[in-house]
């Protein structure tokens, strides 16, 4: 290929590639929705018992900020109203922003978000909380639409990477297509606090598909002791029953981990509790007193996992037909087999 033809071809490439570039740079502005780099976007902030200013420092490389002095009351907060026309944010999966805490010491914090201009707490809004620690930057997402766990049947959703998610609070839906204000509160703070906002955003939405594997384990994520082949079950209890038998029994103790060396109540073969002096014990079915510092139980009382209308979720899915052979049984309906057998009770 001759040396022009080369030329002609590189700079084709230069050409194609500042075009995606370019095209990446205007689908990223169109999902920005404040960087506070002028002074229009604080005009559009409304303070009740807390100050906002335009801050020259950048949190986040390249943007400025908006800085928020919450004064000591009920419930401070910043709103950001839409105006006469709301916001349509039905394309999007989440609203995101950074925020700075400057302070040496921990703040909590609310989003709230309305889709009517008489929304409160209990009508017309969703909303969550979090906390930032002391000097921490932070990346928040709070889920929106079909992105949002509540619609999925679910109280944490995928997460956004490097995106701390709001703790999802709300049981329902708003009209994201119709959204007429959101504001950050702080719920009675102790005294003062300030904060620094950046880079509110939205994001796209987060697909579903597939977040659950054969073993009921979250797909897009790897962490030690994470199951990879059904071989593995029969070796990790092995290891289980080694690492037990491993750990000497202490003293003084029944079978069930009751205090042998104390005092002797009626044995009924059963575990129950006895108030004693005044004070109540857990009784051992043989009768010996102990203490319970956690307590929990395994129980079929809570539901089992809804799969109607959430197929999409999971990689695999048992066969109706091979539930009596796993020995597992079906709730009617919308759910995954449970496993079947009496609840259980265990402590430490």
């Amino acid at each position: 290929m001759s040396r022009f033809l080369l030329t002609l071809l590189a700079a084709l490439l230069l050409t194609l590639a500042a075009a995606q570039g370019s095209n990446l740079q205007a689908e990223v502005a169109r999902h920005l929705f404040s960087s506070f780099g002028s002074g229009e976007d604080v005009q559009h902030v409304k303070g009740t018992n807390a100050q906002v200013a335009p801050l020259n420092k950048r949190p986040r490389e390249g943007q400025e900020a908006l800085r928020i002095d919450f004064e000591q009351a009920p419930r401070p907060a910043v709103t950001f109203s839409a105006g006469e026309k709301p916001w349509d944010w039905s394309a999007y999966g989440a609203l995101a922003f950074d925020l700075t805490n400057p302070s040496g010491e921990e703040i909590s914090f609310g989003l709230r978000i309305d889709d009517d201009l008489a929304a409160n707490d209990a009508n017309h809004s969703v909303g969550g909380h979090s906390t930032i620690g002391p000097k921490q930057s932070v990346s928040y997402a709070y889920p929106l639409g079909p992105s949002s766990p509540m619609a999925n049947g679910m109280r944490g959703g995928p997460p956004y990477p490097g995106i701390e998610p709001i703790i999802y609070a709300s049981m329902k839906r708003i009209n994201e297509g119709h959204i007429t204000a959101f504001q950050l509160f702080l719920d009675r703070p102790p005294g003062p606090r300030t904060l620094i906002l950046d880079n509110i955003r939205l994001l796209p939405p987060v697909s579903y598909d597939g977040i659950v594997d054969r073993f009921g384990q979250y797909t897009r994520a790897d962490w030690p002791g994470k199951l990879k082949e059904e071989s593995e079950f029969a070796s990790r209890r092995a290891e289980e029953e080694a690492a037990i038998q491993a750990v000497s029994s202490l003293p003084d103790r029944d079978e069930y981990g009751g205090w042998a060396a104390g005092p002797r109540v009626e044995a009924t073969g059963f575990f129950r509790t006895l108030k004693r002096d005044g004070k109540w014990w857990l009784v051992t079915p043989n009768g010996h007193l102990f203490l319970s510092f956690g307590v929990d139980t395994i129980a079929l009382t809570e539901g089992p996992t809804i799969v109607e209308g959430r197929e999409r979720l999971f990689t695999w899915l048992p066969s109706p037909h091979s539930a009596p052979s796993l020995s597992i049984a079906c709730a009617p309906g919308d759910s995954t087999p449970s496993p079947t057998g009496r609840t259980r009770l265990s402590t430490t």
